[in-house]
């Protein structure tokens, strides 16, 4: 069973590009060339518009369940915003910077087991992590074509155990790190079979061992499965 969200009842989606599930069922639409923020329900209908103001250029979105805010990446502010789910702000963190805590075009948000959260910093080639509320932690990656490095990092997906998928749109690959940044796996590699890419967009790691990842330019979803190390039996 599949949902178009498409229609908001102002008018029609025109870029949305990112998305984050609700645990009651709704649905937030991050719509890049509106700036703005969608709410719909879990059968596809507006709920209308998430009064935050103008957002510049929003894309990635997490929702913290927990603490019930929306983390919000604006690309060209350079910066993450929170909100609750009337559009008040909640906390902002970032301007345009190399230093921690600064950003050079952001690009996507994802929560991990504590309520952290890890940002592509994508011009800065590198991820940055914070903690719940928006405190610098720690960086992974810095530019480079060497395995760890990064040209173009977009997508970014946290497992239960803290293990990190990171697409890079420029290498047609997905890296994988544990929680302290060591590199474990790449895979990937440009063309149209399966298992290549070209510019993939994002990646979504599930609970029960997919990874689902958006190869954009081959219009087309790919999924594949992994074996956390813990789970392996000899």
């Amino acid at each position: 069973r599949w949902t178009v969200l498409q229609e908001t009842g102002d008018g029609w989606l025109r870029s949305p590009v990112g998305v984050a599930c609700l645990p009651d069922g709704r649905t937030v639409v991050a719509d890049s060339v509106l700036e703005e923020l969608w709410m719909f329900d879990g059968e596809g209908r507006s709920l209308g518009r998430i009064e935050t103001g103008p957002l510049a250029r929003p894309t990635g979105l997490a929702f913290d369940g927990f603490r019930s805010r929306l983390w919000v990446v604006e690309t060209l502010a350079h910066r993450v915003r929170a909100f609750d789910l009337h559009g008040h702000e909640l906390a902002r963190i970032g301007s345009r910077g190399a230093g921690p805590g600064e950003f050079n075009f952001p690009t996507r948000v994802a929560l991990d087991e504590s309520g952290g959260f890890w940002v592509t910093d994508s011009l800065n080639f590198r991820l940055q992590h914070f903690d719940a509320n928006g405190q610098y932690l720690s960086e992974l990656g810095s530019a480079g074509d060497r395995p760890g490095g990064f040209a173009r990092p977009r997508g970014i997906s946290v497992d239960g155990s803290g293990r990190i998928f990171v697409v890079d749109a420029l290498f047609d690959a997905i890296q994988i790190f544990d929680p302290t940044g060591q590199l474990l796996l790449i895979f990937g590699g440009r063309g149209e079979e399966p298992g290549e890419f070209w510019l993939p967009s994002d990646v979504i790691v599930d609970g029960h061992g997919h990874a689902f990842v958006s190869d954009a330019y081959n219009s087309r979803l790919q999924v594949f499965a992994y074996h956390p190390p813990e789970r392996v039996t000899q």
